[in-house]
């Protein structure tokens, strides 16, 4: 581990480790995980891939998930022990949910204010990540959000309407997605195969769970 690698280390031991084992968080690697009611809470520290010696970054990858959610989306939950951020079914980046709402990474090198960048990461777990993990801690509370994010299972909103019983919210989500992805056969003529076979996809889903008919299927 050369410097700069253990400045990035000694800031978060300093500032965001503490705070998580006090939230209750487990650590494993650079991954820091939780229950919290219905949801387990992922926090990844990802370090970029052109790092080196004499300067580095670093970013906080935050992810919520729900084991019945997944279970009715993939039909069993694909989350590994540890739990791994990559796998939750809600995702995003700490910079996504700061105030400026852009992709945020923190810059060390050897000559770093420690101190100062630590203080940085304390204030973004309680000013925004520990904020957005609270609203999204429920099914009900995390539908919005799975709905809008991009780095989601376009289904994963409609599996969440199933869980809760409102069959007739997840029908709509359903049928919303299939028009997305169908007005994109057109537009983008290259991915016209794989939008296809998404669409096959959200279908028999669909079908599998009631949602619409085999014969709409079979017309399709």
């Amino acid at each position: 581990m050369n410097d700069v690698a253990k400045q990035i280390k000694t800031v978060v031991d300093r500032s965001l480790a503490p705070l998580l084992k006090q939230a209750g968080f487990h650590k494993k690697s650079t991954h820091f995980s939780r229950k919290d009611g219905e949801a387990l809470q992922v926090i990844n520290v990802q370090s970029s891939q052109w790092n080196n010696v004499s300067s580095a970054k670093f970013t906080l990858n935050i992810g919520v998930h729900f084991a019945r959610v997944a279970g009715m989306l993939y039909g069993t939950d694909p989350m590994p022990s540890p739990p791994k951020e990559v796998f939750c079914l809600l995702r995003t980046r700490v910079g996504m949910i700061m105030p400026a709402g852009t992709d945020h990474w923190w810059i060390v090198t050897p000559d770093t204010n420690v101190d100062a960048v630590s203080t940085e990461l304390s204030s973004a777990w309680s000013d925004c990540i520990s904020p957005w993990l609270e609203k999204n801690k429920t099914i009900l509370g995390v539908g919005p959000e799975l709905e809008k994010a991009l780095l989601v299972h376009p289904l994963a909103a409609a599996a969440a309407r199933l869980v809760l019983g409102d069959r007739e919210k997840a029908a709509q989500l359903v049928n919303t997605v299939m028009e997305r992805f169908g007005a994109q056969q057109d537009s983008h003529p290259a991915n016209a195969e794989l939008i296809a076979t998404r669409l096959k996809e959200f279908r028999q889903w669909a079908t599998t769970h009631g949602l619409v008919k085999p014969e709409e299927v079979a017309q399709t």
